[in-house]
Order: structure tokens, then C-alpha cells, then sequence
């Protein structure tokens, strides 16, 4: 059965997708085989990108603590009335002040940092973790093209397959005087192009696998994957879908930005609080040996006037927010809405074409083919059945791998798994 990853969490089961990955073996070597999940842990163990996220959400409460931090105390050392005239002469008049200085902050605008920045974390955690999903599904749509190019190569391999066996029937049909030799040279010719088909099919895939080893973080690795692409899960329902709309990066993300522009209104409304600034110190006089304590206290004017516009602009940020948070919504609801049923106009598609049209297809070319060679039935005739037969498989492939990456792009949008039950 083939198995897309969940794209929110760390275990992504694939079970019947394997990729086969070797780094330049030698032809003995055996190959070792690989589930797509563990494609996906070299992928978070390798994918520089991916290391770095990591590294990056490390440090983020580091900003919060910084951000919490109280003023500094100050030191201070002030040196007055040197190098005057008479009794000031020199340092006779000097005075000395040795202080320390602070500001007691009203308000509690330390804290209210600390919440801004925590809300600048959360909305960054969103941020990283959607990233880390956007790396997920690279790798897994890669795994798809590289799925459905080795497909491909079978796809040339079976019309290879017929090309030769109507060019054989076209020698003994030739050979007998039954049909002319330009009919044997047509022949020919589309067993050379069916040759040079296989060829380019292969150089497809080989490039489709060296793109999986890209994305995976691991240019070194050779991969050559093989799997049941035709094989379609079978999906949860619209509804449920859409009742998941709380795990999506974008409603999570409207979520921490309305969180974020709510703590930055209450640093502005504490910001209108002024600060006190006290300083207290020993001042020495050194005409007289004398020393006395000292003491100051400051106040700003106007704090509230100050911070008006900031507050001002946090009710525009919030405001804002809030809107932005209901228009993701909506967009996101159309997105799903939209995917959810491109996936079963492709997965109708894929049953139909596999079906009874296959099928029938196979037919009209098993007898047509047995009539050319009884000379019932012209080279064209049969190149035209060969043909039709050839166009439903591809269009069954291409609609297939549309399923795939139209699931996988749901399950990095949703953040969890889009399919049900397994269908035989």
C-alpha cells in the first residue's frame, strides 16, 4: 500500500514505499533497503537546513531572559572644581563623588518584555516548524518523482517489449511477401525510438534519485526507489480535514501574531508609567577632608504623552492581526476544500483508467497483434491500438502521482495525516 508521511510529526510511516541507497558501491555490494520514514530521518539528521532550525529554536528563550532583564546598576565617579584659581587652585577645591545610579522601572514593563518576546518565540516556533514541514515534503515529493520515474522506465520496457515483438511479426510478414519492407522499416523505426525512450527514462530517473539524495541532505548517496504508485490510501473525510484547522502554520501563526500584538499593547500601556531614576553616592571634599552622603531622584514629563502613539499603533497591530487571522482562515478552508477534491477526481480518475478501460485496452492489443501477425490487421492498426493502450497507462501514472503530491501538499498545509484506512 502506498503511504504518504505525516508532515507535522516526527514518524512519517511509509511502510510499502522502500528506497534502495548506496554510496558508490561496487556491483556486489548489496543494497540496503530503506522506508521513506527513515528517507525522512537522513533527511533531519542530514539537511543542513533542517540543523539549523534546530540550532535556532535552542536559543530562542535565551531572548526572553534577555528581554526580562532589569536596568543595569551604574557606577559612577565624578570629579569637580580642579585646576582653578586661588584657594581652587590645583586639586585643593576638588570634590570627588563616587555614586551608583538606577532605574526602577513602574508598570512592570519588565515583564511585559518578557511576554513580547515569548510571543515573538511562539510565533517564530510556528514559523520553524512549518519550515521544518516545508523540508519534509520536498523530500517526500521528490520520493514521488523519483517513484513514478522508475515507473516510467517500466512503462518503456513493456512498449520496448511490444515494439520488438511487432518487429518480429513485421520480418516474418515481410519475409513471406505478406506486406511491403517500408511496413518492416517503420517497424524498425519505432523500436529505435522506443530503445531511445527506455534510454532517456532511465536518464530520468537516475536524475529523479539524484534529486531525493539533494533534498535528503546526502549528495553522496546513490537511491533508486521503487514503488506502488497506483496503489491510492484511501482519505479522511472533507469535514475532518477542516476540523483540524488549528494545527495549520497559517491559522497558528494568526494565532501567535493576535497573542503577540495583545502583549505588545500592554508594554505600551505600561511604557506610560514613568521610571523613577535614583542615585546615591559619597562625595569627598578634599579642602577640608570632609565627606558626605549624596542622593538624587529623577522623573521624565510626559511619559503618558510618549507613549500614546505606541499604544496607538499596538491597537492598529492588533487590530490587524485579528483580521489577518480571519482572512488565513478562510483562505485556508478554500485550500483544502479545493485539494480534498482534486484528490478524488484523481483517485476516480486512476480507478477508472485502471480498470475496465486497461484492461479492454490490453485486450484490443493482444487481439489486434495476433491479427497482424495472421494479416487480419495493418501495421497502423496495431501501432494505433499499442498507442491507446500506452496513453491510458500514462495518464493513469500521471493522475496517480497527482494524487500523491496533491496529499502530500495537504498534510504539509494540515500538519497530520490526510488518509483513512488502507484500500487493497
Amino acid at each position: 500500500m502506498f503511504r504518504l508521511p505525516l508532515l507535522a510529526a516526527a514518524c512519517l510511516a511509509a511502510p510499502m514505499l522502500k528506497v534502495a541507497a548506496f554510496a558508490s558501491p561496487p556491483p556486489d555490494t548489496p543494497v540496503r533497503s530503506l522506508t521513506l520514514t527513515q528517507a525522512l530521518s537522513i533527511t533531519r539528521q542530514s539537511q543542513p537546513a533542517l540543523q539549523a532550525l534546530e540550532r535556532e529554536l535552542q536559543v530562542l528563550d535565551r531572548r526572553v531572559r534577555l528581554a526580562g532583564q532589569a536596568p543595569p546598576v551604574t557606577a559612577g565617579l565624578e570629579l569637580e572644581n580642579i585646576a582653578g584659581e586661588g584657594e581652587r587652585r590645583g586639586f585643593r577645591g576638588a570634590e570627588l563623588t563616587l555614586s551608583l545610579s538606577t532605574s526602577l522601572e513602574l508598570g512592570g514593563k519588565a515583564a511585559r518584555r518578557a511576554e513580547v518576546a515569548g510571543s515573538e518565540n511562539d510565533l517564530r516556533r510556528v514559523e520553524l516548524a512549518q519550515q521544518r514541514r516545508d523540508h519534509l515534503a520536498d523530500t517526500a515529493q521528490h520520493f514521488i518523482e523519483a517513484a513514478v520515474a522508475r515507473a516510467r522506465i517500466r512503462q518503456a520496457e513493456r512498449v520496448l517489449k511490444l515494439a520488438e515483438a511487432t518487429l518480429q511479426a513485421s520480418q516474418r510478414r515481410a519475409d513471406a511477401g505478406a506486406a511491403p519492407r517500408t511496413e518492416l522499416q517503420r517497424a524498425r523505426l519505432r523500436t529505435q525510438e522506443a530503445r531511445l525512450s527506455l534510454r532517456l527514462a532511465r536518464q530520468s530517473a537516475d536524475s529523479a534519485a539524484r534529486a531525493l539524495a539533494l533534498s535528503m541532505g546526502r549528495p553522496d548517496l546513490h537511491v533508486r526507489v521503487d514503488a506502488q504508485v497506483l496503489k491510492l490510501p484511501a482519505l479522511v473525510s472533507l469535514s475532518e480535514l477542516l476540523d483540524r484547522l488549528d494545527r495549520v502554520a497559517a491559522i497558528r501563526s494568526g494565532d501567535a501574531r493576535l497573542r503577540l500584538a495583545e502583549a505588545e499593547l500592554r508594554l505600551a500601556r505600561a511604557s506610560a508609567r514613568p521610571d523613577i531614576s535614583l542615585s546615591g553616592g559619597v562625595r569627598r571634599f578634599e579642602g577640608s577632608d570632609d565627606e558626605v552622603l549624596v542622593a538624587g531622584l529623577s522623573i521624565p514629563l510626559g511619559a503618558r504623552e510618549r507613549a500614546e502613539p505606541e499604544r496607538a499603533l499596538a491597537i492598529g497591530e492588533q487590530a490587524a492581526a485579528r483580521a489577518a487571522r480571519q482572512a488565513a482562515e478562510y483562505r485556508v478552508r478554500a485550500l483544502i476544500t479545493q485539494a480534498w477534491y482534486r484528490l478524488t477526481a484523481y483517485r476516480e480518475e486512476v480507478e477508472t483508467l485502471r480498470g475496465a478501460l486497461q484492461a479492454e485496452a490490453d485486450a484490443v492489443v493482444k487481439a489486434t497483434a495476433k491479427g497482424y501477425r495472421a494479416g487480419r490487421y495493418s501495421l497502423l492498426q496495431l501501432n494505433a491500438a499499442q498507442a491507446d493502450a500506452l496513453q491510458i497507462a500514462r495518464r493513469s501514472l500521471d493522475a496517480a502521482a497527482g494524487f500523491h503530491k496533491t496529499l502530500i501538499e495537504i498534510e504539509r498545509l494540515v500538519g497530520s495525516r490526510a488518509v483513512g484506512e488502507s484500500e487493497s
